[in-house]
């Protein structure tokens, strides 16, 4: 599964240099998602993200979004026909 995600994106992921990848992982995801909120490469994970959590399961905080949070966008996407950027925008001002 994570074989499968696009490489380019991950060259300029924030979470390559953390040292402790469990912070994605854990039932608190606060830590994760602030790092995420400051990886110029977090719409591409979440995109990738997506991609997979409309087939397969896909655990952890990835793009910023948890999987139940992911679970929602992919089903909203698809709702407004791919307009990731507009629906990111309203789940993360909440």
């Amino acid at each position: 599964m994570v074989a499968s995600l696009a490489m380019d994106w991950r060259e300029t992921a924030v979470c390559i240099t953390t040292e402790d990848l469990g912070v994605f992982f854990q039932e608190d995801p606060s830590e994760a998602k602030l790092t995420c909120f400051r990886c110029p490469a977090r719409l591409a994970c979440l995109d990738e993200a997506c991609r997979i959590q409309a087939h397969e399961d896909l655990y952890g905080v990835w793009g910023g979004l948890t999987q139940k949070e992911r679970e929602t966008l992919v089903l909203r996407r698809h709702l407004a026909d791919g307009q990731i950027e507009v629906i990111y925008e309203e789940l993360t001002e909440a």
